[in-house]
């Protein structure tokens, strides 16, 4: 296992340095890159079109949403993505900055959610739903005020919810 950890760690900073030594990808591609290389199958091929090559095109990639006018128009504001084949959860989701939407339900990802994910401090909605996701839900997803929806269900999770997160869903229905 520590193995393991050791090279999604490793597999994490080389996607990092890379965009390090090539600036012109922007910090939003680069968490998607990741996220794609934490997937272990993509049956559907849902992700082909996700490349450096078309990186100043990552608003048009299948699941991405990007915000509307003025700065947030080349941002990413929601990722929708169902039908990937297993994996994990990449921690550099939680670099997407602007994201309000994180919907990947059903693709039979496995691990632990992220604590990097706490994060994600204008997120409203997270579905994780359907996957094999096991372990604790971070503590630092109490940081995230404006969630108005979370769906977990269906997986192996362990522990207890942190009681910052259940606060904040009742206070938003």
């Amino acid at each position: 296992m520590g193995l393991f950890l050791f090279l999604q760690w490793l597999l994490f900073f080389a996607a990092h340095l890379a965009n390090a030594l090539n600036p012109s990808i922007p910090n939003d591609a680069l968490s998607l890159f990741t996220f794609k290389r934490f997937v272990s199958s993509d049956p559907l091929n849902l992700l082909s079109e996700w490349s450096e090559k078309a990186s100043e095109n990552l608003c048009s990639w299948h699941g991405v949403t990007c915000g509307g006018a003025g700065i947030l128009s080349s941002r990413v504001t929601a990722l929708n993505v169902t039908g990937l084949g297993g994996g994990e959860l990449a921690p550099s989701v939680g670099d997407l900055s602007e994201l309000r939407v994180l919907s990947i339900p059903g693709n039979m990802f496995s691990g632990e959610i992220p604590a990097s994910l706490g994060k994600l401090r204008r997120l409203k909605v997270l579905e994780l739903q359907g996957d094999n996701i096991l372990g604790r839900v971070p503590n630092e997803m109490g940081y995230l005020q404006p969630l108005s929806f979370v769906n977990l269900s269906c997986n192996a999770l362990s522990g207890s919810i942190p009681s910052e997160l259940y606060a904040f869903t009742l206070g938003h229905e």
